[in-house]
């Protein structure tokens, strides 16, 4: 299938228009649903749930005493070489954080 272009509304999400087989074809740009790190959390903007729309912003975060490693903190869904949508960026990870308590004692 061959995207010919992509046509853009005022309807917070786009449409990919393609032909194939002597057929013309328009679909919206949606992107599937990430997959949380482990002890993290992803929020979507605008808040809504899978399959999400064109711009729709992932942001990753990790529970307290977990910190973000190894990819993107914020991802975006845009349009991918199909009719498809795809996140822009990489998976983060959450890993441990070691903090050190140091008590003085009266004596």
């Amino acid at each position: 299938m061959l995207v010919i272009g992509i046509i853009y509304c005022h309807c917070n999400f786009h449409l990919a228009l393609s032909y194939n087989y002597h057929a013309w074809y328009i679909a919206a740009i949606m992107c599937t649903s990430l997959a949380a790190p482990t002890m993290g959390y992803i929020s979507f903007d605008p808040d809504t749930t899978s399959p999400y729309n064109y711009q729709t912003t992932a942001t990753y975060g990790c529970a307290v005493g977990y910190g973000l490693f190894g990819g993107d903190t914020i991802r975006q869904c845009e349009s991918g070489s199909d009719s498809t949508g795809r996140w822009t960026g990489t998976p983060q990870i959450c890993e441990g954080t070691y903090l050190i308590y140091m008590y003085a004692v009266a004596v």
